[in-house]
């Protein structure tokens, strides 16, 4: 009508699909079609019945179709009302500045480097992707030896084998290279620094997420300016939290089945100066344990073959032989009182919940570590 209109969403994948008597539960809350705590998939089961709340407030419907091992479409409606302003809606066509310039993406996850592809084309802009470091320098010495470098490099800062700081120095000190302007993405704003920035040079720091508003003023900025900048040039203002650098030789271990989660804890605390090891299950804990000593463990309570309270459970029944006390702070998506308890029972020191909040985490190993003062949120917690 010319007050309302109806739009119809619909989010379609070829995943493990649902089987027909569980569709109806999976919208209730904290249900899920597999709730094993060492289930392959994770999730608390509050995502979809937040949605289906969301989705009737607003006067509309959500349903899903689905096969069992083929896949689901989640649908939604929603009611809309119609603008009745003549105001011009704001534009968001490509900036004419940023229109042929050649940007390399440089990231590991080939989500992200897909994302910044279809921004950085809608903008106008000439896209390279590179998965790692070292094929980033093949690329850019292959389009400077033809005369046609890059404007800008988008680096992620947290890579294996070279990392976005260690690229970042190398392109510098590459004569052929240096005119390019280095813009690191980073999940922490540890290294954004002026004195790390002047190091590395660096011409702007990100903290993902990053709106595409950020990027694109970033980008325009970084492209009008004349290096070098100014220490402090750019640096967007959410994540101001960084983590210590205590240079210590505490040995932690990260427990933990979903690799992003791994690879991202991995890089944080080996950047913060920890020797850091990782296992995917419970099994592969009590084997490294078996065989070395850690001073803490990061523990998910969700994993397979083995879950984190399971794991811990056995850990403290070999502890009452050994007289020994690992430190070990779960790692849970769930945050109730009643799941806290479970962690209490279970044997662990304390917990922080996921999404993990980096200075949390921070504070609490300090703690444990005898550096730190106590944290607010400490287990043992009352019933």
């Amino acid at each position: 009508s010319n007050q309302r209109v109806i739009i119809h969403f619909c989010v379609s994948d070829t995943g493990i699909g649902i089987s027909k008597d569980k569709i109806d539960k999976i919208f209730q809350p904290f249900d899920q079609a597999d709730t094993s705590t060492t289930r392959r998939y994770g999730g608390t089961g509050l995502g979809l019945s937040i949605s289906t709340r969301l989705v009737e407030l607003m006067g509309g419907k959500i349903w899903v179709d689905s096969q069992l091992g083929q896949g689901s479409k989640f649908h939604f409606t929603l009611q809309l009302g119609v603008s009745q302003s003549e105001t011009p809606s704001r534009e968001i066509a490509p900036v004419e500045a940023l229109q042929g310039i050649k940007v390399l993406v440089v990231d590991d996850n080939l989500t992200n480097r897909k994302i910044l592809d279809g921004q950085l084309s809608i903008w106008g802009m000439t896209v390279a992707l590179a998965e790692n470091g070292s094929k980033a320098l093949v690329i850019m010495k292959e389009h400077a030896s033809k005369k046609a470098p890059f404007k800008v490099a988008l680096i992620d800062c947290m890579m294996p084998e070279l990392d976005g700081l260690q690229l970042s120095s190398i392109i510098r000190n590459t004569p052929e290279l240096n005119g390019t302007r280095i813009v690191i993405l980073s999940s922490a704003s540890q290294a954004g620094g002026s004195e790390n920035r002047e190091k590395f040079g660096i011409d702007a720091w990100l903290v993902k997420p990053v709106k595409h508003s950020e990027l694109r003023t970033c980008l325009l900025t970084v492209l009008s300016e004349t290096r070098p900048l100014s220490p402090s040039a750019i640096i967007n203002n959410h994540g101001k939290v960084s983590g210590p650098v205590h240079g210590k030789n505490e040995k932690i271990l990260i427990a933990e089945d979903n690799a992003i989660n791994r690879t991202f804890a991995l890089r944080l605390l080996q950047k913060a100066g920890y020797q850091v090891k990782c296992a995917e299950n419970g099994l592969e804990v009590l084997d490294l344990l078996d065989k070395e000593q850690f001073d803490l463990i990061l523990m998910d309570v969700s994993m397979p073959e083995l879950d984190g309270y399971e794991t811990t459970r056995k850990i403290r029944k070999i502890e009452e032989q050994t007289g020994r006390h690992i430190t070990i702070i779960a790692m849970t998506a769930h945050a109730l009182m009643e799941d806290r308890g479970r962690c209490l029972a279970a044997g662990m020191d304390d917990y922080v919940s996921k999404p993990v909040n980096i200075k949390e985490l921070f504070e609490k190993m300090d703690f444990y570590f005898g550096i730190g003062a106590e944290p607010d949120s400490r287990l043992p917690l009352s019933s």
